[in-house]
């Protein structure tokens, strides 16, 4: 479950479930996730394979595969920074692959 918290007040201002492959084996889920400046998160899916951006209600946007991810960044030029197994990638808003760093 994702719980957002605001820092101030310590009131919960939005949750939802996150899609996982194995519920009972919490530690291989899902590694970073991130709020990004358009409200969105950004989860590494360590199981499943893939790096997720949600809305705030939880509805995925969109999905780009990954090796085991670790991390993932939004970065200030609109593209999104993913580490995995593979490496480092940074991919374009249109989820095209963009320079290997």
């Amino acid at each position: 479950m994702v719980r957002t918290v605001n820092i101030v007040t310590g009131a919960v201002e939005n949750e939802f479930d996150l899609q996982v492959k194995h519920p009972i084996s919490v530690h291989a889920q899902f590694r970073h996730a991130r709020l990004t400046a358009n409200g969105t998160l950004l989860v590494a899916h360590m199981d499943l394979n893939k790096v997720v951006e949600y809305d705030a209600d939880g509805q995925e946007l969109w999905s780009f595969p990954a090796t085991a991810p670790w991390g993932v960044t939004p970065l200030a030029n609109g593209n999104i920074l993913i580490t995995d197994r593979i490496g480092v990638r940074e991919v374009t808003p249109q989820r095209r692959l963009g320079v290997d760093v």
